[in-house]
């Protein structure tokens, strides 16, 4: 059974909005990395064991091997796109609300964010999330 997140990109985020989401979700890698209790289960790609791809404009990532599925990626440029990443609920998928909560609450107007999946699907995620940084992010109003 599929299971999707979709967002609908309305604005750029500013570049101190944009750096935010990167240096946050560097963090969440190094708590992943350094934390025995959240399973670091992302790559570049499925099939290419380079590291997450976080640069001045763009996040790419996948889940490792048979643990991947689609490609998620999130961009600061590409204002009017309407993009999405089935997940199938696989491993890296809290991976995927991890960037999805910070570009809602760091870049906020920007992205306008929905899921096959609903508030409670997202609230451990969220939970763990806010644990990790320290502070009180909050889900999108429209998942």
């Amino acid at each position: 059974m599929s299971y999707t997140h979709y967002w609908d990109q309305k604005a750029e985020p500013s570049y101190m909005q944009w750096l935010a989401i990167e240096e946050h979700f560097k963090n969440v890698l190094i708590q992943a990395i350094c934390k025995k209790d959240l399973d670091y289960c992302i790559q570049y790609e499925s099939n290419d064991s380079s590291p997450v791809l976080i640069t001045n404009g763009h996040i790419q990532f996948n889940g490792i091997d048979d643990e991947g599925h689609e490609t998620f990626g999130l961009s600061r440029i590409n204002v009017g796109e309407f993009e999405l990443c089935e997940t199938d609920n696989k491993p890296y998928d809290k991976f995927v609300v991890f960037v999805l909560i910070l570009a809602h609450n760091l870049a906020p107007g920007c992205y306008i964010i929905t899921s096959d999946g609903d508030a409670k699907d997202w609230q451990k995620d969220l939970d763990q999330l806010n644990a990790l940084c320290e502070t009180e992010y909050t889900l999108p109003e429209t998942v």
